[in-house]
């Protein structure tokens, strides 16, 4: 009894799956897929707000980098401090005395 039973229900999930309904345009969207990836052709169309995006962002980029550049200003220091004499402060003749 079992083995019917086990039998009818093999059965009946094959009566199902045959019975299934399938897409009739799947057939066709597979095929132009198919030829699509033969040719090459693909969709190269960009939206106009992306372009617009991605310039946006480069011009803030931009200014962004020219604002943090001028951010940086020398300091003006006097003449004495700029042109002093570091040989004569450091004692280097300590390190040449191995020769």
């Amino acid at each position: 009894m079992k083995e019917q039973e086990i039998e009818n229900k093999i059965q009946a999930a094959i009566r199902e799956e045959k019975d299934t309904s399938f897409n009739p345009f799947l057939a066709t969207r597979i095929m132009v897929a198919i030829e699509k990836e033969r040719t090459g052709i693909t969709n190269t169309f960009i939206p106009v707000w992306k372009k617009i995006v991605v310039a946006m962002s480069l011009l803030v980029a931009i200014a962004a980098g020219y604002y943090t550049g001028n951010l940086y200003k020398r300091a003006n220091y006097p003449d004495e401090v700029v042109l002093i004499n570091d040989y004569g402060m450091e004692q280097l003749e300590f390190y040449k005395q191995g020769e």
